[in-house]
Order: C-alpha cells, then sequence, then structure tokens
C-alpha cells in the first residue's frame, strides 16, 4: 500500500505514527487491501513487534468473559466451498457469522484458508434456503447482499479493458475518500460502470486511488 494513499485515509496522524500508547486506535485501509490484512494478521503483528508496536498493560477485567462457542443445537449446517479469492472476513461478512464462530466451527486456528476447502457454517433453519445458494453466487453477488462495493476479490484480476477513442466534451471527477466506482457512476446520468473503466483504463475497479482524476463522457 503507497505510503501516501495510507496517509490520505488517515489524515488524524499527522506525525505519521499511530500513538497507541493510552488506548487502541484504528487505522483505515483501502478496501481493495481489506482481504490481504485479514490473511496476514498474525504475520503482520508478529513483526519487530518490540520496534513497531506499543506495548499497553491493561488490567483484566473479571467480568468480561473469554471466547465462549456459540451453541449450533436446532441450527442448520450449511457448506460452503472456498473460491479463488475469498477470506474469512468476506465470508464471515456473507453469513452474517463472526470470524470467531468461523474459526471455531472449521478448526481454523489462523486466518488462512484454500481453495476448494469446504467450510461449516451454522444458520438459523429459517434462513437456510437463503443461504444455501450464496455458494453459487459470484463474487460481485455476494458482495451485494453484504451491503458491499463488488471490488475484484484478492488475488483475483479483471482482463484489460481497451480504451476508447477520446472523443466529444468531457467532464473531470477528482476521487475522494470513500468513492468506489459505483459511488461516482451514480452521480451522472446515463453514464455506466462499463463507459468509466473503457475510459480511463481502468482493469480493477476497486483500484481507483485518492485525488485521481476520472474523465466521465458529458450527457448526450
Amino acid at each position: 500500500i503507497p505510503l501516501g494513499e495510507l496517509k490520505a485515509l488517515n489524515p488524524q496522524y499527522k506525525t505519521g505514527l499511530v500513538p497507541g500508547s493510552s488506548k487502541p486506535l484504528s487505522l483505515t485501509l483501502p478496501m481493495s487491501h481489506l482481504g490481504d490484512f485479514i490473511d496476514l494478521s498474525d504475520t503482520i503483528r508478529n513483526f519487530k513487534p518490540d520496534v513497531y508496536l506499543t506495548r499497553i498493560n491493561i488490567t483484566a477485567d473479571p467480568s468480561r468473559s473469554t471466547y465462549v462457542p456459540p451453541d449450533v443445537k436446532g441450527k442448520t449446517k450449511i457448506i460452503y466451498t472456498v473460491k479463488d479469492g475469498d477470506n474469512l472476513g468476506y465470508i464471515s461478512e456473507w453469513y452474517k457469522v463472526s470470524l470467531s464462530d468461523l474459526r471455531y466451527w472449521n478448526n481454523i486456528y489462523r486466518n488462512t484458508i484454500r481453495v476448494g476447502q469446504k467450510l461449516a457454517i451454522y444458520v438459523d433453519p429459517s434462513r437456510a434456503d437463503y443461504y444455501s445458494k450464496i455458494n453459487e453466487m459470484s463474487f460481485a453477488e455476494k458482495q451485494q447482499i453484504a451491503g458491499k462495493p463488488a471490488a475484484a476479490p484478492a488475488g483475483v484480476s479483471f482482463a484489460a479493458l481497451p480504451v476508447q477513442e477520446q472523443s466529444g466534451d468531457f467532464i473531470t471527477y477528482t476521487v475522494k475518500y470513500g468513492d468506489t466506482i459505483w459511488d461516482i457512476v451514480k452521480r451522472f446520468e446515463n453514464v455506466s460502470t462499463t463507459d468509466v473503466l473503457h475510459l480511463n483504463n481502468i482493469s480493477d475497479p476497486g483500484r481507483i486511488r485518492v485525488g485521481q482524476v476520472l474523465k466521465i463522457k458529458k450527457k448526450s
């Protein structure tokens, strides 16, 4: 991830450091790198922790319990087959279950899963038919039901798109924090996602960046 992009997404950290000495603080990442971060979270935390991480002494709260596995009695077991580009974060959102539960049900210690792996997921019987269809959906369809942008999953790239001939009148739009191609297209009449991708030679719609200037063809 380019350092400049991280700074643009986290303007609250003026010095380039996350001051976590008093309490944990959040760091906003590009949506397109979410899957990579989840998959490598253990590696990131264990890379030179004495140099890059701040230790906080926390007194355990006896009122807080540790993880308690959910009771699956009366639940319906659904099987999901891992596809190229999937990660546990995506899958937990699609099925509305927690990451901890998903790991527990499938004896997953870290976040690593493999293509073709069968995952057991327990859902409410009244929603079993709905969730059983997810296994056959495309990535974009699964992101849509989760209310997420249908960006390309990690490890999956789109075929390069030809550039349309740049003729006629165009207006420009500068990408802002939080924008997606789909959000931008909705701002203009008679403009399709494909039009914007072709005109700007974008092969992966999930990888637009803050400050990028996009050409939008004017309404004819």
